[in-house]
């Protein structure tokens, strides 16, 4: 099933100003209660439209979430390819800086937009689960471009470990998200000793040297087997 299946193109302006209240208002609505509590009346009240108003640009509530995940998407894409530029301010400092600063946004960001994420993941809607595997496939793609670059870590054994990396940071936000505020650390973490930890983690992952690090050893351990 594509987009416009579900998701239908607006006319008018009048139309379309609809839709973006109902966005507005299913984003206000999640912060208060639950996707699965939420009647599409109650998103019509909080929009002030009508049901069928709803109905001409969505095909149904689940519709409403996954056009408010595409606009959140939108928002970090745009957002992580800024932070990979801004990011080359901070290249003077060590590995692990880069990859603090980088986690640091990306968990304010993630906060701020908790209550969609929630919604989200807890879904079970496919279009959306797509919609989330693209998203950690383009961070990891950034990710891997972007250090790939900057230290010469372009083998695939080098990808795989970028790769893996990023999908640990997401999966243990994921977790949170899932489980509502029950979080299954043994200790609480705020987002700085979250992102520290988080940023320790990844570079666990990260190549451990470079290509011509490599080549030297790898030299000098033929020269002391002559």
């Amino acid at each position: 099933m594509s987009t416009s299946d579900i998701i239908f193109q607006a006319q008018q302006q009048r139309s379309k100003a609809t839709a973006d209240r109902v966005l507005v208002a299913l984003e206000h609505l999640l912060r208060q209660q639950s996707f699965d509590q939420l009647r599409l009346q109650d998103i019509a009240k909080e929009a002030d439209a009508s049901v069928s108003s709803i109905y001409a640009r969505f095909n149904d509530k689940s519709a409403i979430l996954f056009a408010l995940h595409e606009q959140i998407v939108a928002r970090l894409t745009q957002r992580m390819i800024l932070q990979f530029n801004d990011s080359k301010q901070v290249l003077t400092g060590s590995l692990q800086n880069l990859v603090l600063f980088i986690i640091t946004d990306f968990i304010a960001f993630a906060r701020e937009h908790e209550h969609v994420y929630r919604a989200v993941v807890g879904s079970g809607d496919a279009r959306v689960y797509a919609r989330i595997i693209e998203q950690i496939r383009l961070a990891s793609k950034l990710a891997t471009a972007y250090l790939g670059h900057q230290y010469n870590w372009n083998t695939d054994a080098d990808k795989v470990r970028i790769d893996m990396g990023v999908r640990v940071v997401a999966a243990t936000l994921q977790q949170t998200w899932v489980m509502n505020h029950h979080r299954p650390s043994l200790i609480h973490l705020d987002d700085s000793a979250l992102a520290n930890e988080l940023t320790n983690m990844l570079c666990l992952y990260l190549p451990v040297t470079s290509p011509q690090e490599r080549s030297h050893k790898e030299q000098s351990k033929q020269e002391k087997s002559l």
